[in-house]
């Protein structure tokens, strides 16, 4: 069984902001990583982590789960990719403290940029009729004073 390092972190956004910077490049060089496989239905993204001189490479897979509206729960495991590697020489931890570390800093300014439809508060248009100017009923077909038809 191949050496690994699991994570896991609740974050206060919607999973989509986590998902858009989980597939950022900005994450992948951050963490020297390259894109495996990104399954948006399952949330959940794996990357691979190059071969050194004290490792054989790492699959990094990040897992989001929506818990609520705005908090959502992240899981990352970080495996040596060769399956008879059983000492990691602290890569699995520092792949996982890497992309905790570009999560963190950038979760902030997602949220500040995030875009809330902004709440529109219009007063009621109050309907007049165009051939005497009186003020018309909600929803009326006529002109309660002049009996033109209202167009509605």
């Amino acid at each position: 069984m191949a050496a690994k390092d699991t994570q896991s972190r609740t974050y206060n956004v919607p999973a989509h902001i986590l998902m858009n910077l989980i597939k950022s490049p900005n994450l992948t060089a951050a963490a020297s990583l390259t894109v495996s496989v990104c399954d948006d239905y399952r949330m959940i993204y794996t990357f691979k982590h190059g071969v050194s001189f004290t490792s054989w490479g790492e699959t990094v897979t990040i897992q989001l789960v929506p818990v609520a509206e705005n908090v959502t729960n992240l899981y990352i495991t970080s495996e040596c990719s060769l399956p008879t590697q059983i000492v990691d020489w602290g890569k699995n931890a520092e792949n996982i403290t890497k992309i905790m570390c570009y999560l963190d800093s950038s979760v902030n300014y997602a949220m500040m940029n995030y875009a809330q439809p902004p709440v529109v508060n219009q007063a009621p248009v109050q309907s007049v009729c165009r051939n005497c100017g009186a003020k018309l009923l909600d929803g009326a077909a006529f002109c309660t004073s002049c009996g033109t038809k209202t167009g509605t």
